[in-house]
């Protein structure tokens, strides 16, 4: 397996004051299916406290969702919507990976690299 490509990508820094969850989303398209390796980090993360409503701030970074081929070349699409956040991907035949940021009442950011794999 030889890695032929090195991508950076990240989200700015982003300042929720609510309770309400922000979601900030980020998606790479591929010009033809590859096989991806890649992670995403919280960089940064100043959480806030309600003492009014006893909320916490907090802050994910995470794979949302990504698109493949099957094996009869048909596009399928993994969605990771409402599970655990996992930051990290390794998947065949990826022709998409959206990542996503959540900040409730922080301050936050995020980055990641992914690699194009043979």
């Amino acid at each position: 397996m030889q890695i032929y490509y090195l991508q950076r990508f990240w989200f700015g820094n982003v300042y929720n004051d609510s309770s309400t969850p922000q979601h900030h989303l980020y998606t790479m398209n591929f010009d033809s299916p590859i096989t991806v390796k890649g992670q995403i980090f919280l960089n940064i993360l100043s959480p806030g406290a309600s003492f009014d409503t006893n909320t916490v701030g907090l802050a994910a970074a995470c794979v949302k969702m990504y698109t493949y081929l099957d094996g009869n070349g048909q596009e399928q699409t993994m969605d990771y919507t409402g599970q655990d956040p996992f930051g990290s991907i390794f998947a065949d035949n990826v022709t998409s990976v959206t990542w996503e940021l959540i900040v409730t009442l922080a301050w936050a950011g995020a980055h990641g690299m992914i690699y194009y794999i043979d």
